[in-house]
């Protein structure tokens, strides 16, 4: 008895004194003689189902419903900014945040607002990736180039050495493409 008390410990969850009693109750009314620890869990679980599709009708019930006619405003706008984005194009109303923008002018001074945003992928990528070759260590560093069209494109190149920090040479980046 003590060590399926042991184990019934071990497999169920940590639960209330409430949800403790509803357990107890449940298993004496279905079970006359001892109850085995497959059955236990099985209670368990059917009483946590239950919890859950009540405790989800209540969210269903609070939530706003939307209608059809907002629905298909959404989906045309989404629609439209999908296609924006696939052309390259900017698309008026998405926020490129500061952070994002500093990081896009510390390579490219100059850089418009719209070649900003039109580049936003790009740029949160190099973004990324030179923070986690920062934290890493890395030996090689992403690298943005920004071409004629206004396309950036990123490459891998060799981090300098810290004795090159110094150097006079202006071409510091082995490029490794």
């Amino acid at each position: 008895m003590a060590a399926r008390m042991r184990i019934l410990k071990d497999m169920l969850p940590p639960m209330t004194e409430d949800q403790a009693c509803a357990l107890a109750r449940r298993i004496l009314e279905v079970h006359r003689f001892e109850p085995s620890i497959a059955d236990v869990l099985a209670h368990w679980r059917d009483m946590e189902r239950r919890r859950r599709q009540q405790e989800g009708a209540i969210y269903l019930d609070e939530t706003p419903r939307i209608s059809n006619a907002e629905r298909k405003r959404r989906a045309g706008e989404l629609r439209r900014v999908r296609t924006a984005l696939g052309q390259r194009r900017s698309v008026p109303g998405l926020v490129v945040s500061e952070g994002l923008t500093a990081f896009a002018r510390s390579f490219f001074p100059h850089m418009s607002e719209e070649l900003i945003e039109r580049n936003k992928m790009e740029i949160a990528n190099c973004r990324a990736d030179r923070e986690r070759e920062d934290r890493c260590a890395s030996p090689y560093v992403t690298m943005m180039e920004l071409d004629e069209t206004g396309c950036v494109t990123l490459y891998m190149a060799k981090r300098p050495r810290e004795e090159d920090a110094h150097a006079e040479d202006p071409a510091l980046f082995e490029v490794c493409r």
